[in-house]
């Protein structure tokens, strides 16, 4: 059976927006949602060979990190490091490493806006909420970010991403949600847009939210409001083939699972298949087994059967 994504504007949205602020020197994404175990090659190493610094002093070259969950949804694997992605030599070996697998992904390589370049300060960050272990990975400024409630959470590092995070957990805590809902989806768009849009002290900047987030089963994909940049999203309707030919992963060996499909979601395209499509400015969508289960504001055909589901 061949599964599809359609990733479409949203009718009812309504809201103004400003136009983005300029300048391209951002951090970039990567999560990967599939039906079955997979290894994260080629997107992974897509990704890695992107974070170096240019000649003109752009890219995204402060840190990088991967985190997964090969053991199932409750425990977590974070591999991280605070040097360029294109040099890590340990980077360079798990993107062809062989047991490096999982359902799900996130992935990000950084460019520090605030906060030291160091490890305590490079993406995803983990934490456990409601007995689950949560990864996150964010592009993006949060404005005054220590004015957000974090309940019982605190930040290791000095970033604003990380205090987000806390911020973000702290919600989950208060709404008890151990398996995410339709209805928990929509108030947690409800949420993230209320945070993007909130106004700094003076007024002048808007707060940039693009984020990466799963809790083992559920990879969540929020993009900016306001067009400080964006994710774009591309899915395979099986783990066979990728175009050019090359395996995709040995994912397709896996005859338990006849039905399967994965989705990757990136800053930019990483690579020139024509399937990549952007998000809808200010979208929340919610993926589960390679599959769109909520794209803001309702549940898919998919997700009425999956979501609320361990």
């Amino acid at each position: 059976m061949i599964q599809f994504v359609v990733i479409s504007s949203n009718p009812e949205t309504t809201f103004k927006r400003l136009p983005p602020e300029g300048g391209n020197e951002v951090c970039e994404l990567l999560g990967i949602c599939c039906s079955t175990k997979t290894r994260p090659k080629p997107y992974f190493d897509a990704l890695r060979k992107r974070g170096r610094e240019f000649p003109d002093g752009s890219g995204s070259f402060h840190g990088w990190g991967i985190a997964l969950y090969p053991g199932g949804r409750k425990s977590v694997q974070l591999i991280k490091e605070s040097i360029p992605a294109s040099s890590s030599r340990l980077a360079k070996f798990l993107s062809s490493y062989e047991r490096l697998r999982s359902r799900i992904f996130i992935a990000h390589i950084r460019r520090a806006s605030r906060g030291s370049v160091a490890y305590k300060n490079s993406h995803p960050f983990c934490r456990e909420a409601m007995g689950y272990e949560f990864a996150f990975c964010h592009n993006g400024t949060i404005r005054n970010a220590k004015m957000l409630a974090r309940g019982r959470f605190n930040s290791v590092g000095g970033t604003d991403s990380e205090t987000l995070f806390c911020h973000i957990l702290d919600h989950i805590e208060k709404h008890a949600i151990c398996n995410w809902s339709e209805q928990h989806l929509i108030n947690f768009w409800d949420f993230l847009v209320e945070v993007n849009r909130r106004p700094s002290k003076t007024q002048k900047k808007r707060n940039k939210l693009n984020v990466l987030m799963t809790d083992g089963a559920t990879l969540i994909a929020y993009s900016d409001f306001f067009g400080n940049g964006t994710l774009h999203i591309l899915t395979v309707p099986s783990c066979e083939m990728l175009k050019g030919g090359k395996a995709l992963s040995d994912c397709s060996q896996d005859s338990r699972n006849p039905e399967r499909s994965i989705a990757i979601l990136a800053t930019e395209p990483l690579d020139d298949d024509p399937g990549w499509v952007s998000m809808e400015l200010g979208e929340l969508c919610a993926f589960r087994n390679g599959v769109i289960v909520f794209r803001s504001g309702r549940a898919t055909e998919a997700g009425l059967a999956l979501l609320g589901s361990d």
